[in-house]
């Protein structure tokens, strides 16, 4: 269990120090990035899909700790976890997002639709279950049976 910590703790890690070059980069050159892709250079495109972009960077290290910790859980044989942190940022929050955001901020709202709908997941979701599940392998010692087996009845 200490092996799944550390484990747990390093992919983050190595996740979170990716994200920052990556992201840090994409935010510096969202414009370029999306003008590749819009070739009439329509300035309001640029700037929606420069906004998208960034918005989405600023949220790389959340999405990071929601998909390792979404990953955590499928590895624990903790399937239910799984399945509501992988569901929860296109089910659980992007839709009700989606009929939220643009009728408030227009355009601009749909933008960071996505990173809003990542954010949330964090926050809500894989923030407090990461937590949880990090105080129940501190409580487990190496040898000790799995807290999430089935019983087996003789």
């Amino acid at each position: 269990y200490k092996r799944v910590k550390q484990a747990y703790f390093s992919t983050i890690i190595i996740g979170s120090i990716g994200s920052l070059i990556l992201g840090g980069l994409m935010i510096i050159f969202a414009k370029p990035l999306i003008n590749v892709f819009n070739s009439e250079a329509d300035a309001l495109i640029t700037e929606i899909g420069a906004l998208k972009v960034r918005s989405l960077c600023i949220v790389f290290i959340p999405h990071i700790i929601v998909m390792v910790t979404s990953n955590l859980f499928q590895s624990l044989g903790r399937p239910v976890e799984n399945m509501v942190l992988s569901m929860s940022r296109q089910l659980l929050f992007l839709i009700p997002l989606l009929f939220i955001l643009p009728n408030i901020f227009g355009e601009h709202g749909l933008a960071v639709t996505q990173a809003c709908s990542d954010l949330f997941s964090f926050l809500f979701l894989a923030l407090p279950l990461g937590l949880k599940m990090v105080k129940t392998l501190d409580s487990l010692h190496d040898g000790d049976p799995s807290p999430y087996e089935k019983k087996k009845k003789d």
